[in-house]
């Protein structure tokens, strides 16, 4: 689910990842609690073991993983996209529908591991875990340990201390995990059980019996539909994740009334690169290139990445229901570098950047719930929908309306309102209203073409503003007898610009290593980077003037939150930069020439200097006068606590050193240049 509601099957990716904000609304906790109770009940109807397989893997990984095991408190929603943290409510001022929900799924804990029928038990789920029935006269231990071991131990004994009822089965129930062909034992002798209906029956178990059962486990992936470059690993019935950060880990925004949801950390790796050909060539290799290693000291499986880029290969997988503590990337984003599926990607989100960086506020959650709740939506006759998979807010003819109060810059020269609509709906009119004044009657068209969604942004006339006020109710209302719905509204924001920036320079480049020159300005688009002989690779940071602005390296799309490392070559190496305006449009081109510089020498005599303090001041003067990568060896004399002579001899070599009267070598490894 995404902000509480199901949306187009085909769009879950979309849904997990189209904003910020939105990609932290998903996989809502009462959602879960409830698909559950479905699942449970059409199992009851219909026997069919799927829904069983449904039932474990939610959860196991939507429940369990809900729960702060510290606090007990629990998460309203859980985002999957990567680098995001798990926000749980307040122990004493937060209440939320999931955490009603969410103190019921602890309660019955034991509730789905085991089914009763009038021939049969069934094992439904692998914990650690006792059953007693009455109706069987039958006591089932099972002793389980997943996914640390893949085999299970059941002891069956009499209830009362007799016999268990004659006739009863138990029924084991086959995975849809499971990697191989099960072995099961009967008081240690290996049994080949009969399958049925995605059970394996072991008939007429006696008190006494112990039977084994062995599950073959192995690391699966997992693709969003409509992103298939979005990858989750599942091992056997877990889900795994990896942590990227504890950076800021408490954050968290309002969502709705009293609500809070968990933030994204753009510093957090999201990424991983994959060295073969293609990432489908990687995964079907999943089994060399995702491998167990040793359990942690807490005893948490884990598994490492095979080739993959550096970074990737420290993140480490365990268990997601046992993380609570970091930020973590349960789906990452695996691609080949700069490939098309990554450019897409960056750009997509560059993208959704845009529309927040132009808008002052906005709404493009139509939920009935908590997103409209937030901008205290009303109305009368009004209600929600969904049509190609994006929702919308409407009104009945002639009496309906509904309405938001939404932010605006009382600062701003101008004010503009931009409403989201459907062309398939044209010929609808209705009136917008803002402060209670007509600011215009609304005519849906096709001037954007047919069937297509398009963006009608108003300039709002000081007049309708209240002096002092940064908030603006926008209504939409029916005009009596024209028999027309209000809407679809698709979307609605406030901004205070109605085109795009044009300013295509960055607003900043450097470099991990070397001294570029000149020192950057926005005005200036060619450099000099000059690094020692032996340097390999430079890491560059190019940041664009507004957030969604775009920076190619050559003609490769980058992403710019993260340094661009930059193979060098040769003696000489160029790199030709473009950076693209807010519009996408309007470029910028730079040139920086990187040199490799060999290690010079000469010899340079500054006069006396006669105390610390001096000495500190020539000290800092030869840190600011860095420049060609010319380096200088320091010898210096101390005869008394005070200086009384300095002679600086500059030789070739790295690092300033200074040779004190008592024989120490002192070593500070800066550089100064003449």
């Amino acid at each position: 689910s995404q902000s509480e509601h199901f949306h187009a099957a085909d769009k879950i990716g979309y849904d997990a990842t189209k904003s910020e904000y939105d990609a932290s609304t998903t996989c809502e906790t009462c959602n879960t609690y409830n698909m559950l109770k479905l699942s449970k009940a059409l199992y009851q109807v219909t026997g069919d073991k799927k829904y069983m397989d449904y039932f474990e893997t939610t959860y196991t990984n939507a429940i369990l993983s809900s729960q702060n095991p510290e606090t007990g408190t629990t998460m309203y929603f859980q985002p999957m996209a990567p680098g995001y943290n798990k926000v749980f409510n307040r122990p004493f001022d937060e209440f939320w529908c999931c955490t009603g929900t969410g103190m019921e799924n602890f309660s019955k804990l034991g509730d789905n591991i085991y089914t009763v029928s009038e021939d049969s038990v069934a094992v439904q789920m692998f914990y650690s875990s006792e059953l007693k029935d009455d109706t069987h006269n039958l006591k089932l231990k099972q002793i389980a340990n997943m996914p640390n071991e893949d085999k299970i131990t059941l002891q069956v004994s009499a209830a009362d201390g007799g016999q268990v009822a004659e006739g009863t089965d138990l029924k084991l129930r086959k995975p849809d995990w499971i990697a191989g062909d099960a072995v099961i034992t009967v008081n240690g002798k290996t049994v080949k059980a009969e399958e049925k209906n995605g059970y394996f029956v072991i008939a007429d178990v006696k008190a006494g019996d112990e039977i084994t059962y062995q599950m073959p486990m192995k690391v699966t992936a997992y693709t969003m539909p409509d992103k298939s470059n979005m990858v989750a690993f599942k091992y056997g019935p877990v889900v795994l994740s990896t942590a990227l950060s504890t950076n800021n880990i408490e954050a968290s925004n309002p969502n709705g009334i009293l609500v809070r949801v968990g933030t994204y950390d753009s510093s957090c790796q999201t990424v991983i690169t994959v060295e073969s050909d293609s990432v489908e060539t990687w995964l079907k290799d999943l089994e060399k290139n995702m491998v167990r290693i040793e359990d942690s000291a807490d005893g948490q499986v884990q598994f490492k990445l095979k080739n993959v880029d550096s970074e990737s290969e420290s993140l480490i997988y365990t268990p997601h229901y046992m993380r609570y503590k970091e930020r973590y990337g349960l789906y990452m984003y695996m691609e080949e570098a700069d490939s098309k599926s990554s450019q897409d990607r960056i750009l997509e989100n560059k993208e959704s950047i845009r529309d927040t960086e132009m808008s002052t506020d906005y709404l493009y959650t139509f939920d009935d719930n908590n997103s409209e709740a937030a901008k205290n939506q009303q109305g009368e006759n009004t209600s929600v929908g969904v049509y190609s998979g994006k929702g919308y807010r409407h009104a009945e003819k002639n009496t309906g309306w509904f309405s938001y109060d939404l932010k605006i810059d009382p600062s701003a020269e101008t004010n503009y309102l931009n409403c989201t609509y459907y062309s398939g709906d044209s010929g609808r009119m209705f009136d917008l209203y803002v402060n209670g004044k007509k600011l215009k009657t609304v005519t849906i068209n096709t001037d954007a073409g047919k069937n297509t969604f398009y963006v009608d942004t108003t300039e709002i006339p000081a007049e309708y503003l209240t002096e002092g006020s940064d908030t603006i109710t926008v209504k939409f209302q029916a005009i009596a007898g024209k028999n027309s719905y209000v809407g679809g509204l698709y979307g609605i924001s406030t901004s205070s610009a109605k085109e795009y920036d044009t300013d295509a320079s960055l607003s900043g480049l450097s470099f991990d290593k070397g001294t570029m020159t000149p020192a950057y300005d926005k005005d200036t688009t060619e450099y000099v980077l000059e690094v020692p002989e032996d340097t390999e690779t430079v890491a560059m940071t190019a940041t664009p003037k507004k957030e969604s602005g775009l920076v190619y390296v050559g003609d490769v799309l980058i992403d710019d939150k993260h340094p661009r490392n930059i193979n060098l070559t040769g003696e000489e190496t160029v790199v030709n930069l473009t950076s693209k305006a807010q519009d996408h449009k309007t470029a910028q081109e730079y040139k920086i020439t990187i040199k490799k510089v060999k290690k010079t020498g000469g010899t340079v005599e500054i006069s006396a200097v006669t105390s610390y303090n001096d000495y500190d001041a020539v000290h800092l003067c030869m840190l600011q006068r860095i420049q060609d990568i010319t380096i200088f060896e320091l010898t210096y004399v101390m005869d008394k606590p005070e200086m009384e002579e300095i002679l600086y001899e500059s030789k070739k070599g790295y690092g300033i050193n200074a040779l004190c009267s008592n024989g120490n070598k002192h070593e500070c490894n800066c550089s100064f240049c003449s």
